[in-house]
C-alpha cells in the first residue's frame, strides 16, 4: 500500500511539474502565438510610489488634523517601497521579453542596443534605474539625465507659458465646455462629495486652518481656473483637496491596509476610492484639456517619435502623470476607466507601451497599450510573473485603424507621431 502511495504521489507530482513546463512554454503573449515577432520595445513611465510633495511645513498641512508619517526620504522623492515596486516591474519585463526570445537569459545589452532617458527628478530618475535593475541585473544600463537633481528638463516638463495667444485662448474657453457646457462651478460642485470624504480622512473640520478660519469645510463655490501672464492657473479651491487627495492616496500605496491608511473612520474604502477619483478628475482637468495638453508635450513628442525610428531595440522615458495624462489627450486615444486601481486614468507607474512586431504576412505591426500593477499587487508588492502579469489594457486611437489583432500598421502609427510631433 505505501509502495503504491508513494509511486501515486510521484506520478502526481510529476504530473504537475510537466504541467507547469507546459504553462511556461505557453506563456509567451497571444501576439506571438499569432506569428507576430517583437522587434522592438519603447515605454513611456510614470515614476512609482513617492514620498507625498507636501512636507511638514507646508500650508497644505495645516488643512489635515492627522499626524502624517512622514516618509523616510524627502518630499516628491520614490519611497524604497516604490523603487522595489519598480525592480519587480522590471524583472517581470525580463521574464517577459526572455520569453519572447527578445533577449537571451543574462542579458547584457550593446550601448546602442538601449536608451533610458529620464526627467532630472530624483524620482524619474530612480525609477528608471530600478526598472533598468529588474530588467538586466548583471548590465550596468545608464541612465541618461540633463540637469541637476530636482530641475525640469524641458523635454518632460517645459515652461507651461502659452506662447500662442490663440491657443491660451483655446485653452480657457475649454473650461466653459465642462459638465456638458455648464462650466468649472458645476464641475467642482459635482465632486462636493468627493471632497467631503478627504476632509473626513484628513479630519479637516478640527484642522489649525478650519479652526483658525472658523470654518467646518472647503468652500467649492470659489473653485476657478484662470489665464494669467499666459499661463493657466488653479487657486486654492481646487489645489487644496487635490494637494490632500495626492497625499491620502500616496499612504493608500504604501500601507496596504485601508483602516489604517484613514486613520479607521468608518466606511474605509468608500472614503479612499473618493479620493482616487478626485485626485483622477483633478488631475484631467489639465491633461484633457487639448490646447493645454499641445502646449505640455511640444517637446516630447519629437522625443517619442525620434525613438520610434531608432535603431534602439529598447527605448525607456520616465516623466511624470501629466506626461501620460497629456500624451493620452494629444494622441487623441480614448476615453478610458482602467481596472484594478482606484486611480483609474493614469496609475502610479504605469507605462505607455509600444511594441513593434512583423507579422507572419512580413508587414511591420504597433502594438500600443497601457501597462501598470493593479492596486493589490503594488501595494502588497507581489512579484510580477508570467502568472502573474502587470494588468495591460490596449488603447485605441481614434481615427487610425487597427486590423482584427488589435494593432496598427507600423508606418501609419510612426507617422501619426510625428504629424502630431509637428502640429
Amino acid at each position: 500500500m505505501k509502495i503504491a502511495m508513494r509511486k501515486n504521489i510521484t506520478a502526481i507530482g510529476l504530473a504537475v511539474l510537466l504541467s507547469s513546463f507546459a504553462c511556461v512554454a505557453n506563456a509567451a503573449s497571444v501576439l506571438t502565438e499569432k506569428g507576430y515577432t517583437l522587434e522592438k520595445l519603447l515605454v513611456f513611465s510614470r515614476h512609482n510610489i513617492r514620498a507625498s510633495l507636501v512636507g511638514k511645513d507646508d500650508v497644505t498641512a495645516t488643512h489635515s488634523n492627522r499626524q502624517w508619517n512622514m516618509a523616510e526620504v524627502p518630499a516628491g522623492h520614490l519611497t524604497y517601497k516604490g523603487g522595489a515596486a519598480e525592480t519587480l516591474m522590471g524583472e517581470y519585463y525580463r521574464a517577459y521579453l526572455e520569453d519572447e526570445k527578445f533577449i537571451p537569459a543574462d542579458w547584457h545589452p550593446a550601448k546602442d542596443d538601449v536608451r533610458f532617458y529620464a526627467n532630472s527628478f530624483q524620482r524619474t530618475i530612480a525609477t528608471a534605474k530600478h526598472f533598468a535593475s529588474g530588467l538586466a541585473p548583471i548590465a550596468d544600463i545608464e541612465i541618461e539625465y540633463h540637469l541637476g537633481i530636482d530641475e525640469r528638463d524641458p523635454v518632460f516638463l517645459p515652461s507651461s507659458r502659452f506662447t500662442d495667444e490663440a491657443l491660451l485662448k483655446q485653452a480657457t474657453q475649454w473650461y466653459d465646455l465642462l459638465e456638458n457646457g455648464q462650466g468649472q462651478k458645476a464641475f467642482y460642485k459635482n465632486r462636493v462629495q468627493d471632497i467631503r470624504e478627504i476632509e473626513r480622512i484628513v479630519d479637516f473640520k478640527n484642522s489649525p486652518f478650519a479652526k483658525k478660519e472658523g470654518i467646518k469645510q472647503m468652500d467649492g463655490s470659489k473653485f476657478e481656473i484662470t489665464a494669467h501672464k499666459n499661463r493657466i492657473f488653479s487657486n486654492d479651491a481646487m489645489r487644496k483637496p487635490y494637494s490632500l487627495a495626492d497625499c491620502v492616496i500616496m499612504r493608500y500605496y504604501d500601507n496596504p491596509n485601508d483602516k489604517e491608511v484613514v486613520w479607521n473612520i468608518s466606511k474605509p474604502t468608500r472614503a479612499l476610492k473618493a479620493a482616487g477619483k478626485f485626485l483622477s478628475d483633478g488631475g484631467s482637468l489639465m491633461w484633457k484639456n487639448p490646447a493645454f495638453a499641445k502646449n505640455m508635450t511640444r517637446n516630447l513628442l519629437p522625443e517619442i517619435a525620434k525613438g520610434l525610428k531608432s535603431n534602439q531595440r529598447i527605448t525607456f522615458l520616465c516623466g511624470h502623470d501629466t506626461n501620460v495624462g497629456t500624451l493620452l489627450t494629444v494622441l487623441e486615444v480614448e476615453d478610458h476607466e482602467l481596472p484594478q486601481t482606484i486611480t483609474n486614468y493614469v496609475p502610479i507607474g504605469s507605462k505607455l507601451v509600444i511594441e513593434k512586431r512583423k507579422g507572419a504576412d512580413g508587414k511591420l505591426y504597433a502594438s500600443f497599450s497601457m501597462v501598470y500593477a493593479s492596486d493589490k499587487q503594488l501595494r502588497n508588492l507581489e512579484i510580477l510573473t508570467l502568472h502573474n502579469p502587470p494588468v495591460k489594457e490596449p488603447l485605441v486611437i481614434k481615427g487610425l485603424k487597427r486590423n482584427e489583432d488589435g494593432l496598427y500598421d507600423w508606418d501609419k502609427f510612426v507617422n501619426y507621431f510625428d504629424k502630431r510631433a509637428q502640429n
